[in-house]
């Protein structure tokens, strides 16, 4: 029986091993590409012509991926929309990042659209934070009473609103809520009071008319009470911003009986939540 020569053997042995060596380093090669994405289907982010005001930032991003960008280069007289595909994107405001939009990538291209208008939502009389009543001498006095037998001298700053932190609420004692929307859009605001007031509503709110002098009229669907408000007793709503429209609103009443209407929306300016003073709801 003959024998193969060693030599030949060695050589075997010496191709089993490269090919062996081969095999590791494609099975190494495929789970890195795993662990860090490579190989995965890219998808674009088109900005519609808008990079330069985005900072230039990444556009290709494969499907699950968080994607960040910032509205750097804005204007303080323009309200600003972002939509994604179309369906509106909410925009959190930050003053070292401008607008910033945040979504998950989805398995195909995408567009960015802003929408700029320029044409600021001033509601009623005009855009507080602190909402000063529409009155006249002659009504802001003895007939205006936050406690019996207490006159109101300065009817200023009647009510206070801000973004809460939920934490807030087990730290309170007593205080109402209203929730007109619960998800991941939806926004908690806190509305404080300076005096009390009576039969106070909250409100979803839709555009009913506009009149030649710009004035804007809403219809309201009452969705819930804080008949008690009071300085003591803060007003927690969990809502959302849905566009430059406002859609909800609370409206009461001061000790005398005089009705006041306001909607609830977001500055165009810098995001903050506001206040402004309406004309009286179409109740449904």
């Amino acid at each position: 029986m003959k024998r193969k020569p060693s030599g030949l053997k060695t050589k075997e042995c010496s191709v089993k091993k490269i090919l062996k060596s081969i095999g590791v380093i494609l099975v190494l090669g495929v789970m890195i590409m795993g662990l860090f994405g490579c190989g995965k289907t890219k998808y674009k982010v088109d900005l519609d012509g808008n990079e330069y005001f985005f900072g230039d930032p990444k556009t290709e991003y494969a499907a699950g991926a968080k994607v960040k960008l910032a509205y750097t280069i804005w204007l303080s007289d323009t309200n600003y929309s972002f939509y994604l595909d179309g369906e509106y994107l909410p925009a959190r405001f930050s003053d070292s990042e401008g607008f910033v939009l945040e979504f998950t990538m989805p398995e195909h291209d995408v567009k960015i659209t802003v929408n700029e208008d320029t044409y600021m939502y001033v509601p009623g009389d005009g855009i507080v934070e602190e909402v000063l009543m529409d009155m006249d001498e002659s009504s802001a006095d003895k007939d205006i009473l936050s406690d019996p037998g207490e006159e109101i001298e300065d009817m200023s700053a009647l009510l206070h609103v801000e973004i809460a932190n939920s934490d807030e609420l087990y730290e309170l004692a007593d205080y109402s809520r209203v929730v007109l929307e619960q998800s991941e859009y939806s926004e908690l605001i806190k509305i404080t009071f300076d005096t009390a007031v009576n039969n106070l509503k909250v409100c979803n709110l839709t555009f009913s008319d506009i009149a030649d002098d710009g004035s804007v009229t809403f219809k309201a669907e009452v969705k819930g009470e804080a008949p008690d408000a009071k300085q003591s007793k803060p007003l927690f709503i969990e809502l959302s911003f849905p566009g430059d429209t406002p859609t909800s609103g609370i409206c009461f009443e001061d000790q005398a009986g005089n009705e006041y209407f306001y909607s609830i929306y977001l500055s165009g300016k810098d995001g903050t939540v506001q206040l402004g003073e309406e004309a009286p709801f179409v109740v449904n």
